[in-house]
This record gives structure tokens, sequence and C-alpha cells, in this order.
């Protein structure tokens, strides 16, 4: 988590930052020729500590305890190290490795501080991602006491688990008073006689005392259970066991928050050293101290109170001496053992602990939660089959269907219509939308050309004045223009004049030819309007093809985000739900300082209290990353850093509450 990986980061700063002042250089003056094989040794030695310490630099510079580093491989590099109790050349005068002994400890001091940094985010890690999980099952709790009907189902969930618990009290109650039936030398013991059939005789008898002393047992304890449910109803047993499992794990959760309090607080902090070297040498002995203290006693919620668990936490400290013991070494070495011992026996051990506490007075197992609805598949599978191998045939047809649906859809709806804008796009003579063929128009304007042309020619006096007359080619050419332009002149001359007389312009006149004329002007009318909606098609023709494409990707991209959002489950929350559960968040953070008791005191938050504000401020922030935007987050981490900083005290943080609430409104709400 960023929280941790940062804290790390900067005290390995303010560790570098301490360690540069102090260091001595490596030695470079020649030795003797009687100590060379030693100091090669020892080279060798100091080259091994060199490289120990880049591996825990590099490990706390990557951000991650979890991830680049984990528990087992610190301890390995703990144990690799070999620092070990032995006589120091610093406690003995004159001898030649003093200088090389002397740079040897600081190194070692160093790999050890570096590793106490990372042993603190190892524990710092295990205990908040302990803790969380332990708010869900308080909400569980809560919910399974907020009415009668979810009391009910968790009886029914948990029925089976009292079943065999019950059932091994009566059978270990009916072993109990078997054995002290054999202690009083009633006979009823095994006998050890050779003959077969005296021994299956007495064989049966105890077998049929041990049934009686079960049956005696199971008697009263049904007994019990009808004394108990006239005094009480079966709903107010179930919420008394309820609210001890609910208190069991407020008071586990309390007691880790308390040491992640201590942890941040009390144990790593170098920001106060500015004294000799031996000062920021007995900060890392103290948190090593503590964080064993810690790991040895945070699950042991049964035995002690907070206040208790806070006491037993800091009894070591009034033993602590700066100044003893006097060697170096033998300092160094318990440092190591200390270390090795938090990531070998304490943690692995606390684990266990709080495993067990969470699995007992926690939320159940899923198998317990959902046996019964497991139970009523598992008896219809078999009529479910049947259904099944019944419709196999409908089924696969479905099937086939479904795939032939999807693939045309795709095919039709989405493949097709981009390759008509890609046609589009590059003039693709196949993808053009008209509503006519091209060459269409031409050749009936030429037609009507040359019936007008004809009918002029045989009808002179129809087209110029003289009658008898001759028409030239200029007068032709002249015609054929305004036929273009739509001017049919001639023609409707003839035609007006057999109008008058219709039945005889029909037999002798002009009167049938005329009127088929105006009929392929009226065709070709008629095409010059369709040309025009043609033209007005094709210069829109991308936007068309664009409004095709629409419906499929539309439903293309709905199906998409359907199905990852599916997929996702609850990783993708929706912005209202993450805006809830930040609100929610909030409102517990606004409780913890609102509520604390050392509120006005112009204080500090207790370690409890710290602890729990630190665990709330952990899901806030992982909320924020869905909720807020990316420009947005940068300020608010701010925020969140001044709120987990116990040092400001609780009005700040306070006031960085009341911040949150105006600046980030809009997306908590």
């Amino acid at each position: 988590m960023s929280f941790i990986s940062d804290q790390l980061r900067a005290l390995d700063f303010q560790l570098e930052r301490l360690q540069i002042g102090y260091t001595p250089s490596e030695p470079t003056s020649p030795p003797s020729e009687a100590d060379t094989s030693v100091l090669v040794q020892e080279s060798q030695r100091v080259q091994q500590l060199k490289k120990l310490v880049k591996l825990v630099t590099v490990s706390i510079a990557n951000g991650s305890t979890s991830a680049y580093i984990s528990r087992e491989k610190l301890l390995q590099l703990l144990q690799s190290a070999g620092i070990q109790d032995f006589e120091d050349p610093l406690d003995v005068d004159g001898d030649p490795r003093r200088s090389q002994a002397a740079y040897e400890r600081e190194l070692e001091w160093l790999f050890l501080a570096k590793a106490t940094i990372l042993v603190y985010g190892i524990t710092f890690h295990t205990l908040l991602e302990q803790t969380l999980p332990l708010s869900e099952d308080l909400y569980y709790w809560d919910e399974v006491l907020s009415s009668y009907r979810y009391t009910a189902l968790y009886s029914i969930q948990i029925a089976p688990v009292k079943l065999l618990e019950a059932s091994k009290e009566v059978y270990y109650d009916a072993m109990r008073r078997f054995k002290e039936l054999r202690g009083k030398k009633i006979n009823v013991e095994l006998p050890s006689i050779s003959s077969e059939p005296a021994r299956s005789e007495k064989l049966s008898e105890s077998l049929q005392k041990f049934y009686c002393l079960v049956k005696n047992s199971l008697r009263d304890r049904l007994q019990e259970l009808r004394r108990r449910s006239r005094m009480t109803s079966p709903f107010t047993i179930v919420r008394h066991d309820i609210h001890k499992k609910q208190a069991m794990i407020r008071r586990l959760r309390e007691t880790q928050a308390a040491s992640l309090g201590i942890l941040i607080g009390e144990t790593l902090s170098f920001d106060y050293v500015e004294g000799p070297k031996a000062e920021w040498r007995s900060v890392v002995e103290r948190a090593a101290m503590l964080m064993e203290s810690i790991t040895r006693n945070v699950c042991a919620v049964t035995s002690h109170t907070i206040e208790q668990f806070e006491e037993l936490i800091f009894l070591e400290e009034g033993k602590y001496n700066l100044s003893s013991p006097p060697k170096v070494k033998e300092r160094t070495t318990l440092l190591s053992l200390q270390l090795q011992k938090i990531l070998k026996v304490d943690l692995p051990a606390q684990a266990v602990v709080s495993k067990k506490v969470i699995a007992s007075h926690g939320r159940p197992s899923a198998l317990v939660r959902y046996w019964a609805p497991g139970t009523i598949l598992l008896f219809s599978s078999s009529k479910i089959l049947k259904v099944l191998a019944r419709r196999q045939a409908d089924l696969s047809v479905w099937a086939e269907d479904t795939a032939s649906t999807i693939i045309d859809f795709w095919n039709n709806w989405v493949i097709d219509p981009v390759k008509n804008i890609l046609g589009t796009i590059r003039h693709d003579e196949d993808s053009e939308v008209a509503l006519m063929s091209r060459r269409s128009l031409t050749a009936d304007m030429e037609s009507l050309e040359r019936m007008v042309i004809d009918f002029a020619m045989d009808n002179p006096d129809m087209s110029v004045e003289s009658p008898g007359a001759i028409l030239t080619s200029q007068e032709l050419e002249m015609i054929r223009e305004h036929v273009k332009e739509g001017d049919l002149t001639p023609v409707l001359r003839a035609y007006e004049r057999d109008l008058r007389k219709p039945f005889k312009g029909a037999i002798k006149g002009e009167l049938v030819r005329a009127l088929l004329i105006q009929i392929q002007k009226t065709k070709v009318d008629v095409e010059i309007a369709i040309t025009g909606i043609d033209r007005l098609l094709k210069s829109q023709e991308l936007v068309f093809g664009l409004v095709g494409l629409t419906p499929g990707l539309l439903a293309t991209w709905g199906t998409v985000r359907w199905i990852s959002g599916f997929m996702s489950g609850r990783r993708g929350l929706r912005r209202g739900k993450v805006s809830k559960e930040m609100v929610r968040v909030l409102r517990h953070i606004d409780r913890i300082l609102s509520t604390s008791s050392r509120k006005g005191t112009k204080g500090q938050l207790t370690y409890k209290e710290h602890g729990l504000l630190l665990c709330e401020v952990v899901v806030l922030k992982e909320l924020a990353t869905q909720g807020l935007p990316r420009k947005l987050y940068g300020g608010f981490t701010q925020e969140m850093e001044e709120l987990v900083n116990i040092h400001v005290g609780i009005e700040r943080q306070q006031r960085a509450v009341d911040r949150v609430r105006w600046a980030y409104a809009e997306w908590i709400h």
C-alpha cells in the first residue's frame, strides 16, 4: 500500500542522512604479513555486507514489502548475514584488524537498521491486512441482528454446525462417564481373555453400557435445552451468541488497531535524533523490542483489555538502558536474533491465532452460508440433467441460431457498413448511392431531341412564321438547344392547333404524335428531378453510411460493456455506490475524531483511535481511486497524509476532514 511504502522510504531517507555523518571510511592502510589472510577473509565479509545492504535498500526503494521482498526472503538474508557473537577486535588493544572491524560493525548496523525498517513494514502490512476485513465481519453481524428474518436464516445456516457440536459434546460426556465407571472398577472394561465367544460377549456388554451412557447424556442434553427454551426463545439464544461473536471481533479489531497506532507512533522515528550514533542505534533496538512484544501479545484478546495490552507492550521499555550492553558485537547479535525471531516465530504464530479467532467469531464460511441452496441443487441435479437431456436437440438448435444471428449481425450491421464508408471515402463506384442508372437521363434527353427535331422538320410551319419554308441547320440547332432548356414550342403549337378539333387532329393531324412527345418530355422532367435528389444523396453519402453503422456499433458497445461489467464483478463499482461508501467511511473518520477521549485538550489521538483512523483512511483512498478524477487524486492524497499524521493534533485532523467534505462534495454526496 502507498502509505506503508511512503513511510518506509521516509525512514530509509532519515537513516541515510544520519549514517552519512557517522560511517567511517574503508581502511586503506596495508596490513602486515601476519594478518594478510585474516584481512582477506574480512574484506570478503565487507563485500557480503555491502551486497546485503544494497538488497534491502532496493527492497525499500521499490515501495512494496509484499511484492518485492517476502518474510521468508528477509529471514534468509538475516541468516546469511552471519552476525554472530565472537571476540571483537575493537575490544583488543593494538589489534591490527581494529579499523577493518570498525568498518564491518558499521555495515552490520546499517544492514540491521534497514532490515528493521523492512520488518516494520512487513509487520505493519500484516496487521493492517488482518484488521481491514474485520469491519466487514462487524457489518455482517449488524445485518444479521437487524431483522428476525436474517436471524432465522442464520439459524438455518449454522444448524449443521450446532448439531455437530452437540454430538461431540454428547460423545465426550459419554466417554467421560464411561471412564469414571472404569475407574470405579465396575465391570465395563474390555476383557483380556483368549476365549473368542467370551470376548465377544464381554465386548457386546461394554458397547451396550456405552450406548446407555450416550442415551443418558443425550437425554440430559435435551432436558437442558427444554429448560432453556422455556426461559428464553431460540431467537434470543442465537442473538446472544451473535452478540458474543461481535464483541470478540470488535475487541480484536481494537487491539490490532492499537498495535498499528503503537507501530506508527512509538517504533521507528529518526526525526529527533541529532546526537551520537548510539542514539539512532537505540531507536532501532527499541523498535525491534516493541515489534516483538506487539506480535507476541496482539491476539491475546481474551486475557487483556486495551489498556492492559498497551501497558504490557511498554512494560519492558522501563528496563531499556541506552549504555548496555557494552559490547557492540553482542548488541548486533541480539538485534539480529530478535528480528529473526519476529519473522520466523512471532508473525506466523500471530497469524495462526488471528485466523483461529476470526474463524470462530467472524462471519461463517461460504460452505456454512450456502449449504442449503447447495443441497437443494445437488438433490435436484438429476431432474435438471433429465430435462437437459430431453431438450438436447432444442438446445443445440437454439445455440446454432444464436451463433448464426450474432455472426450475421456482425457481418451485416458492422462489417458491411464499414466497407461502404471506406468505399465512399475512396470514391468507389460500387458504394455510390443512386436512385437511377447513370446514363438514363442522357438517353431520354437525346431521344426527346430527336423526336422534336423530326416533328419540326415534318411541320416547319410550326417552327417558323413563313409557311412552306425549309428549316436550316442553324434553326434545327436552335430548336435542339431550346429542347435542352425545356422549350417545346413547335410541338405545343401543333398540339394547340389539333386540339381545336381533336377527332380530326387525332386522325389526320399531329395530335397523337404531339401528345406522345409531351409524355417523353414528362419522363425527362421526372428524371431531371430524380437526378437532383440523386446528387443530394451523393453529397450526404458519408453521413448516411455513418447513420447505418451507428445501430450496430451501439449494440456492440453495449454488449461489450455489459460483459466487461459482469466479468469484473465488485471491482467495477458504480460511481453512486462508491460515493455512498466514501460517505460512510468519512462518517467513521469524523466519529473517531469527534468522540476521541482527548478532544478539546489539544492533544493527540490514542493508539487505538489512531489505528482505527488509519484503517478508515486506507479504505477511503482505495475508494477514491475509483470515484475521483485522476487530476484531483493528488490533492486528496495530501489531505489523507495530514489526516493520518498524529503529531498535528486532533483539531487540524478535523479541519482536514472538513476540507475533504467541501472540496470533493461533487463526488462525495
